[in-house]
């Protein structure tokens, strides 16, 4: 008997690898041309071992050509014999637990020297033997070394992964066809909004995901593009800012995916955006600074401008305590409009003051406010001019009066 290095695979369900190897052996089978004579198997050690060598041959333009050649040296009359490798698995015990046998292909018998790698190939959870071997050309047990065949077997046993996870002079130093394979994908569902809502301004897109081993991200997305970054904790979700898309329908999805590559989109949810009003006051606050009582200050403006998508209308525009405004907002502002409110302040008591210049329209929320501030003064005066200029003059005697 000869053997081959061997690979390592639990392929009988008992969670410890058993040893993988091929098996020359050849066995015999009645002459149908004689008497009858019961079939047998004949050994390794007992049969004529085949006998590898190299003939040279040479073609018309005078190249030598180099073929391996397989002979049996002497056939028993009486039996047909051939080639019957197969392969082996043995126990930790040295005890041998199952054999497949290596049938070769188109006619030409099997030689035994199998390359042999394990793993679950096809990803069904079963362990997989793979068997590589060359073919003897001829249909006899001598003759050419012909191409390889290439044999997928099934053993049935469930895949061990941590059984079938050692180094094998066939496969790379770390066995990465044979570690864990996750085939299951996750599972993953929009929770948030449902499909058919009308939504606006900030929105909370949530989502449920699951996975036989875990989900390590989930990516939202908005007709088919990325919606912000991958979600990669849970509770799975994000924070949609609706002002960014296009008002009108959109179709939201959440992909998920695990640690082992699977992935899964969920069922699509359909959710119709309505613009909000958006705008803005420049400047928002006015200082006014000292006033004389009951005397209105020069004006000053602020501007309110639509800085949204769609238009929305005036209808109210106010201010508080001693300051007064006049305005031409009380209209429908288009997007990208303005308008100008002008404020005065006129005190009516000493000290500072503070009110606020208020607006209020067909947009959500309270009244938009300015911030006014000033301080009223009793009477204000000044010196003219700022500063006085002397000639020379003698000591203790008095100028003439500026």
């Amino acid at each position: 008997m000869a053997q081959l290095p061997v690979v390592l695979a639990d392929i009988n369900g008992d969670g410890l690898p058993e040893i993988l190897t091929s098996e020359y052996a050849v066995n015999s089978a009645p002459n149908p041309l004689l008497a009858n004579v019961a079939a047998q198997s004949t050994s390794a050690a007992e049969a004529l071992m085949p006998q590898i060598s190299t003939e040279v041959q040479v073609d018309a333009n005078g190249n030598k050509i180099m073929r391996p050649r397989v002979d049996i040296a002497a056939q028993v009359s009486s039996q047909n014999l051939y080639n019957a490798p197969r392969i082996v698995a043995f126990g930790s015990d040295s005890s041998l637990v199952r054999t497949w046998n290596m049938l070769g292909a188109n006619g030409n018998q099997p030689f035994y020297m199998a390359k042999l790698t394990v793993g679950d190939f096809n990803k069904d959870g079963l362990t997989d033997i793979a068997a590589t071997y060359w073919t003897i050309e001829g249909g006899a047990m001598g003759g050419w070394l012909k191409e390889g065949v290439a044999t997928v077997l099934t053993t049935g046993t469930p895949y061990n992964a941590s059984a079938n996870d050692w180094p094998m002079i066939y496969q790379n130093p770390r066995n990465t066809a044979v570690l864990i394979r996750d085939v299951t994908p996750p599972t993953v569902a929009i929770t948030f909004p449902a499909s058919g809502a009308t939504i606006s301004g900030s929105v909370v897109v949530t989502a449920n995901a699951a996975d036989n081993v875990g989900v390590i991200g989930v990516q939202f997305q908005l007709d088919g593009t990325n919606l912000g970054a991958e979600a990669t904790t849970a509770p799975w979700g994000m924070t949609w800012d609706t002002t960014t898309a296009s008002p009108g329908s959109h179709t939201l999805t959440a992909g998920a995916r695990d640690a082992a590559g699977n992935r899964t989109t969920s069922a699509p949810v359909n959710v119709t955006v309505t613009a909000t009003p958006s705008f803005v006051f420049s400047p928002t606050s006015l200082s006014f600074g000292s006033q004389q009582i009951n005397t209105a200050s020069p004006n000053q403006y602020v501007t309110f401008t639509n800085s949204g998508q769609v238009s929305f209308s005036v209808s109210t525009v106010a201010s508080s305590g001693d300051f007064s405004q006049t305005n031409n907002c009380v209209t429908t502002l288009a997007p990208g409009a303005s308008c100008t409110i002008n404020v005065a302040f006129t005190p009516t008591v000493r000290g500072p003051e503070t009110g606020t210049l208020s607006i209020s329209g067909s947009f959500s929320g309270t009244a938009q406010t300015v911030s006014l501030n000033g301080a009223g003064q009793a009477l204000l005066s000044s010196l003219a001019p700022s500063s006085l200029t002397f000639a020379g003059q003698l000591i203790a005697q008095a100028a003439p009066l500026a």
